[in-house]
């Protein structure tokens, strides 16, 4: 997620921070354990990321459309988690995840690159050659965002909070539109695996909402539940989940409502432990 699109969702929702205050060490940092939990199955999650890119690469360099289709389908999963976190290393998410219509020119414009640029040209056009470069400096960009992913001063409990809240929010205010995978038609498994993402940066901290207020921490938990369920009764059993042009309204719209539902309690937690 780029960071002027992470921005505006924020700000529609009335969640973006009017100052940014400065940073607390690690060591002084209320949470620090949690934020550590949480950045320890990212790191875990870029790990796995690196042979499915390195995979998708080896696919562009044949001449088999469907296997290099399945090899981006594969790929997509682990990003679609870290990116709870993006706002904390913006270039690199820029390089890896961006649209085109965060780039001046577009479709055509130099700067867009990474996941979606390599969608456009694999299953819009089957250019697997085109698309070959771009899965290579993916593989760079996986590998400088293992860099980012150990740089601890770069988080806090506030950030995982805030990228949270904005991840959840988007899915219901932006990403349901299906523009998150135009050309793959694959968006529920964009949706599956942000939640998954949310979800398994909220668990460290649910000790401790659950310590101040329990009957928050069970609204939450019930909240995550609900939409995994959503998305999964429509996932079906194809890789990467059913085509999201099958999806009807009256489903998006229960995608919608629970995705907002985890959204307002990850609000409610993050303001129980002054992480808001």
């Amino acid at each position: 997620m780029n960071a002027s699109r992470r921005d505006l969702v924020l700000a529609s929702a009335g969640l973006l921070a009017a100052t940014v205050l400065p940073r607390a060490t690690a060591a002084a940092e209320p949470q620090a354990a949690a934020v550590d939990a949480g950045l320890a199955y990212f790191r875990k999650r870029n790990a796995e990321q690196k042979p499915l890119v390195a995979a998708l690469t080896k696919a562009l360099s044949g001449s088999d459309r469907a296997a290099a289709e399945a090899a981006y389908v594969a790929s997509r999963a682990p990003y679609e988690e870290i990116e709870v976190l993006a706002a904390n290393f913006e270039e690199i998410d820029k390089d890896i995840d961006s649209r085109a219509y965060a780039h001046d020119l577009g479709d055509t414009d130099p700067g867009f690159k990474g996941f979606h640029k390599i969608e456009a040209l694999l299953f819009g056009e089957g250019d697997l050659a085109a698309a070959l470069p771009l899965a290579r400096g993916l593989e760079a960009s996986v590998a400088a965002l293992d860099k980012a992913l150990n740089e601890r001063e770069r988080f806090s409990a506030k950030d995982s909070f805030k990228g949270m809240i904005a991840l959840a929010n988007e899915i219901g205010a932006k990403k349901i539109s299906g523009e998150e995978e135009t050309w793959s038609d694959r968006s529920l498994l964009i949706f599956r695996y942000n939640l998954a993402g949310i979800e398994s940066q909220y668990r460290p901290f649910a000790v401790s909402v659950a310590a101040k207020k329990p009957a928050l921490a069970q609204e939450v938990d019930k909240s995550f539940a609900a939409a995994k369920a959503v998305v999964d009764a429509l996932y079906g059993g194809e890789p990467g989940g059913a085509a999201y042009s099958r999806v009807g309204a009256r489903e998006r719209r229960g995608i919608v409502k629970s995705s907002v539902a985890v959204r307002d309690g990850l609000i409610a937690a993050s303001e129980e432990l002054g992480a808001a």
